[in-house]
C-alpha cells in the first residue's frame, strides 16, 4: 500500500517472542477462528466468515462475541430470522452488550417488528446512554421510520 501511494518506507525491527502451542492472535483455537471470521466479515466474505464463526461456536456455543458476529453475518446475508436468533442468544449470554441490542433492534426494524425493535433499542440506550447512534435509532423507530 505504501509503494502504491509513493511513500518512502523503512523496515523497523521489533522484538519477537516465540509462542509455542498457541495463536499469536488470541491464544485459543476458537478465538483464532473467531478472529478469522471477523477478518472475513470486514472484507465482505460473508460465507467464509460464517464458516469460521460456526466452527468457533462448535468449540463453545456460548461465546457472546462469536454469536454477535454470527448475527451480523446473517443480517448481511438477509437471513433476518437467523440473525434475530443469534442476536437474541447473544443478549441472553451477555445481557450487558449494548451493541448487540442495537443490532437486534435494527434487525427487528428490517423484519417490520417495530415494538420489538423499540424494546431492543431502549435496552441499548439504557446500557450505553452516551452513544448517540443508539438514541437516534430509537427516536426514528418510535416515529415509525
Amino acid at each position: 500500500k505504501a509503494a502504491r501511494a509513493a511513500l518512502r518506507v523503512r523496515e523497523v525491527s521489533v522484538p519477537y517472542r516465540r509462542r509455542v502451542g498457541s495463536s499469536k492472535i488470541t491464544g485459543t483455537v476458537s478465538g483464532t477462528m473467531k478472529a478469522g471470521a471477523k477478518i472475513h466479515f470486514s472484507a465482505g466474505h460473508y460465507d467464509m466468515a460464517r464458516e469460521a464463526v460456526d466452527l468457533a461456536l462448535k468449540y463453545n456455543a456460548y461465546r457472546a462475541d462469536a454469536l454477535y458476529v454470527r448475527g451480523r453475518i446473517l443480517a448481511k446475508q438477509d437471513d433476518l430470522e437467523g440473525a434475530r436468533a443469534a442476536l437474541v442468544q447473544t443478549t441472553l449470554v451477555n445481557p450487558m452488550d449494548a451493541e448487540a441490542q442495537y443490532v437486534l433492534g435494527q434487525v427487528y426494524l428490517a423484519m417490520d417488528k417495530r415494538d420489538s425493535a423499540i424494546e431492543a433499542l431502549e435496552k441499548a440506550v439504557a446500557l450505553d446512554p452516551g452513544d448517540e447512534s443508539y438514541a437516534q435509532a430509537l427516536a426514528l423507530a418510535r416515529r415509525g421510520r
